[in-house]
């Protein structure tokens, strides 16, 4: 059996400690390891901030002092390389019911967009306006064979 496609947004939201922890870490400084992931899983984090901002700089050749400065999807890419992989977070049937429900989400909406009168509109005013640039092009083109014609009557003449 294959593993599910990641999803940043969803293996964050589908696992609360990861959640919780982020919350705290993407403040600005230090959470001082007794903030939400404290409260809601019982362990201090102090220290930890510093540890994940220096693993995240060496993978992704960044120079960042603070994870609020590395966005959601890239702590969620770090962690599940760094840890996820091996505790097998993908398999787990929590993420694979996400996954699920999220690619069915996304598979509807774009069932629902199926035409798209927005996207539509923005075609047609690319076509009017390449429509205009042929135009314009032609009459140019038209102009150049018309003092072409010109100038051969004039050099017969000769």
């Amino acid at each position: 059996m294959s593993t599910p496609r990641f999803d940043p947004q969803v293996y964050l939201d589908t696992y609360k400690d990861l959640t919780d922890w982020w919350a705290d870490a993407s403040k600005q400084g230090e959470a001082g390891g007794r903030g939400i992931y404290y409260k809601e899983q019982g362990r201090d984090t102090t220290g930890w901030e510093k540890n994940w901002v220096m693993d995240m700089n060496r993978l992704y050749g960044t120079s960042h002092t603070d994870m609020g400065q590395l966005g959601r999807d890239v702590y969620a890419r770090a962690h599940y390389d760094l840890y996820g992989k091996a505790e097998g977070r993908l398999n787990r049937d929590v993420y694979k019911n996400a996954i699920s429900k999220a690619d069915k989400a996304t598979a509807q909406q774009n069932q629902d967009d199926y035409f798209n009168v927005d996207r539509f509109n923005s075609l047609l005013t690319e076509l009017e306006a390449s429509k205009g640039r042929q135009v314009r092009q032609k009459a140019v083109e038209g102009r150049r064979d018309t003092f072409a014609t010109g100038l051969a009557s004039m050099m017969s003449n000769f």
